[in-house]
This record gives structure tokens, C-alpha cells and sequence, in this order.
């Protein structure tokens, strides 16, 4: 902001003026919904850089550009939405018109005309924006997951260590492993069916959309498009899915892979070789050089090769060509205290830890165990199940933990995320998950 609009601005802030109140903003009356009609300084409204259309950016930006010619004016053809909300007080966030904002910001315009929408709450802003999404399908799965994001980390249960994969498991029924009370389980489902009708998406189909993009950097999910037949290259929901099952939190080396699947015009299988062979790189660099090495691109035309042979001799068993599996060697040892102050790599394990974490948790306040039975839990921090309390494993560990996991029962992963992460011995998981000896022994056998 320049020198006076930031005075302006706090003043309006030190008298507790609603926004709309600023002296900088000219009214000049309302709508039928009540909306304050206003031309409002660009610099009071916040990007906060929603994914947008490019397509829809060219053509929106033609006819500004020739109604700015026409005019005279800034081009401005309708206003933009805007609210100020109590978790951003002091700025505009922009309810509907991010393709109006950001060409009319690129054009230098000063003043923006706007609908003010007065006394609004977050949830308010957020079901408006929904509205609006739904009118631009191709960046649909980005803001989709941004929204479902900022809502869910507004609810208590993300403060208790929840994250939105593991809700969305709860709402669809599906098993977290993950033992909550009655009120907060029906909680949860109420919840994630009511963005569920907000999107008018079947759960199960935001619960996939979720759960792809587990562990994918916001940067290359903002950048997810629909491919269009004839239209140019975009990454899709495919593409991340390949590029967090192998990079899951590995956001240097994800863009990486990122960057050579657009200049490449990789497909999401050809993507899913490239992630497969550098997840064992060092750093970017290394990643870079096996990248530009191009082996995995001869594994993949080689399966991709034979699901065309396999096709033609068996059409009604086509399968896409997939990425070679992840290898499962036995783990290395890691001291407990080298364990700390890490995230996990992989969404699967995140949710496991933060469920046992829970479980652990759950125990310790029920006096089921003691301090002593738990070593290398982190004590003195309650509930806070945030990544500052985590574990790093190095890759090879992170592949057998994974493939432990996956396929399990919630019941066996639960125990074999005590067993294999915090190391605890069957007797004391049994008394965190309230297991007999007995019924161990035939969870082992089966």
C-alpha cells in the first residue's frame, strides 16, 4: 500500500469501522440483495491467487481491452464481489470476479468497481464462491480442494488433529480406524454431506479428489485443468495422483516432475515412471539428471507397449499401463530421537500416525497405560497432533511402512502403525486398542 492509503487504513481500523466505511470508497447506493454498490482502491482487496482460466483469461481480456477502447475507461465491464469476513478484518476477499481482478490488477487499474456484500461470514464467503466456481469448470478441482481446505481448518476437529482425508473416510463410512465419539462422527458426516450438496459432487467422488491430492504441493494443484480434446496440455487430477503415491511432501523435487511432464506432454502413466524413478533422488539436482537420463521414459513405452499388444489379443481385459511398483525392503533403523520434528512423506502415513497418535493419547487419559509404556511418545502436548510432532523416515522406510499399511484392516493398521512406528510390543498395544492376547493372536493369523 502506499503511505496514505495505509494511514487511511488504519484509521478506519482504529475508529472500528466496517470496512466499507473507509474514506477511500466511494458509494453509490445498493442492489436488490442489499449489496453496497462501490468503487473501491484495488490495493484494499486481497488476492489471495485462486486458479483461474486461462482460456477464459484471453477472452475475458479481449473484450476488456476493447471496451477500455471504446471508453475510455478501465474496461470494467461487471463488478466484482467482495466481503470482508472476521478471519481477514481490515481487507476485501473477492467472493466472485478473480478473472476480472487479475486481468484489471495486470492493467494497472487503480479503482475497481464492486458489490460490497456487508456483515459476511466466513462460511457465507465461502458458499458464495461456490456459486461461482461451479460456473468455471475447468479450475473447479483446484478451488474445489482450496475450499474444502479453509472450511475444514475452521471446525474444532482440525484442531484436534483431524485432517480431511480422515473426515472424509468418516462421512463416506469408510473404515479411519480412527475411534470418536457418537456426536462427533455424526458431526463430521453432517459435515462433509453439506460439501458435499454444496459442490453437488457425490462424497465418494470429493473424497478421491482429496485423497489424490494427498501430499501434492498447492503450487502444482492450482495449476490441475480439465483436458479438453484438441485443447492444449494441462496437468490433471492423474497426473498429481501419480505425483503424490511417489512424492508425497517432496515439493522441490514434485516441481521437478512438474515442469518435464508439461514440456514433455507426459501422460499420467508416463508421469507416474518419471516419479517412480526419482524418488530415491538426493535433491533437485539429482532428480534433474535422472529426469534428463530417460530410462524410465523407455520402461514406460515398453508397458505401454504391451497393454497395446495385451489390448489387441484380449480386448475386454484392457488395463492402463501402470508405474512399477514401490519395493518394500525392511526398514532402517532409526534412533527414537532422530525421529522428531518431521513430517511424513506419504498421506497414508500421516493419517496412521495421527490416528495412533489419538489411540496413544486416548490410553494415557484413560490410564490404560502409563508414560512408561510409551517412550517415544512426545509428551506435554496434549492433543496437538500438528507435522511439528511427527516422524521423518527415509524413503525405504517410507516404501515398507506404506505397503504395510496398504490393504490392511483399520484394526491391523492400527496395530501396525504402534508395532512398526513407535515400536511398541503387543502387550501394550493391546491396552491402547483394548485387544485381548487372544484376539491379537487371531488378528496375526488372519
Amino acid at each position: 500500500m502506499t503511505n496514505n492509503m495505509t494511514a487511511l487504513h488504519e484509521t478506519a481500523k482504529v475508529a472500528e469501522l466496517n470496512l466499507w466505511q473507509h474514506p477511500a470508497i466511494e458509494l453509490r447506493g445498493t442492489n436488490e440483495n442489499g449489496d453496497l454498490i462501490a468503487l473501491v482502491p484495488t490495493e484494499l482487496i486481497y488476492n489471495d491467487e485462486a486458479a483461474v482460466g486461462e482460456k477464459h483469461i484471453g477472452q475475458l481480456a479481449k473484450e476488456i481491452q476493447d471496451e477500455a477502447e471504446q471508453t475510455g475507461g478501465s474496461g470494467q465491464i461487471m463488478p466484482l464481489l467482495i466481503a470482508e469476513t472476521p478471519s481477514m478484518p481490515g481487507v476485501f476477499q473477492i467472493a466472485d470476479g478473480f478473472h476480472r481482478y487479475t486481468i484489471l490488477k495486470k492493467r494497472g487499474a487503480q479503482i475497481i468497481s464492486a458489490l460490497i456484500r456487508p456483515n459476511c461470514s466466513d462460511d457465507q464467503l465461502d458458499r458464495l464462491r461456490i456459486v461461482s466456481a461451479t460456473m468455471h469448470e475447468d479450475v473447479q478441482y483446484p478451488r474445489v480442494l482450496r475450499s474444502v481446505s479453509d472450511a475444514w481448518k475452521r471446525t474444532d476437529w482440525a484442531k484436534r488433529g483431524i485432517t480431511p482425508g480422515l473426515a472424509f473416510m468418516i462421512g463416506i463410512g469408510k473404515q479411519s480406524g480412527l475411534i470418536l465419539p457418537k456426536e462427533d462422527a455424526q458431526g463430521i458426516t453432517a459435515w462433509v454431506q453439506e460439501k458435499c450438496d454444496s459442490w453437488s459432487l457425490k462424497p465418494n467422488t470429493l473424497y478421491r479428489k482429496i485423497t489424490d491430492a494427498q501430499g501434492v504441493s498447492p503450487t502444482i494443484i492450482d495449476q490441475v485443468r480439465v483436458q479438453r480434446p484438441g485443447g492444449p496440455y494441462v496437468l490433471t487430477q492423474r497426473h498429481i495422483k501419480q505425483i503424490g503415491l511417489y512424492l508425497s511432501h517432496r515439493f522441490d523435487i514434485q516441481e521437478t516432475v512438474s515442469e518435464t511432464a508439461k514440456k514433455l506432454e507426459l501422460t499420467p502413466e508416463e508421469v507416474g515412471f518419471l516419479a517412480a524413478a526419482v524418488a530415491g533422488a538426493r535433491d533437485v539436482g539429482h532428480a534433474a539428471a535422472i529426469s534428463d537420463n530417460g530410462a524410465w521414459r523407455i520402461k514406460a513405452r515398453k508397458a505401454a507397449s504391451a497393454k497395446s499388444v495385451a489390448a489387441k489379443q484380449s480386448p475386454a481385459n484392457q488395463q492402463p499401463a501402470a508405474p512399477p511398483p514401490a519395493p518394500a525392503p525392511r526398514p532402517n533403523p532409526v534412533a527414537p530421537a532422530d525421529r522428531a520434528n518431521f513430517a511424513p512423506r506419504n498421506g497414508l502415513i500421516e493419517d496412521a500416525l495421527i490416528i495412533a497418535r489419538l489411540s496413544i493419547a486416548n490410553a494415557l487419559y484413560a490410564k490404560s497405560i502409563t508414560k512408561r509404556d510409551v517412550p517415544g511418545f512426545a509428551f506435554g502436548t496434549g492433543l496437538d497432533l500438528d507435522r511439528a510432532n511427527s516422524i521423518l523416515f527415509d524413503e525405504n522406510t517410507t516404501r515398507y511402512i506404506n505397503t504395510a499399511l496398504t490393504n490392511a484392516t483399520a484394526e491391523m493398521r492400527r496395530i501396525k502403525t504402534l508395532r512398526i512406528i513407535y515400536e511398541l510390543p503387543d502387550d501394550v498395544i493391546g491396552k491402547i486398542l483394548n485387544i485381548s492376547p487372544a484376539q491379537m493372536t487371531a488378528l496375526h493369523k488372519h
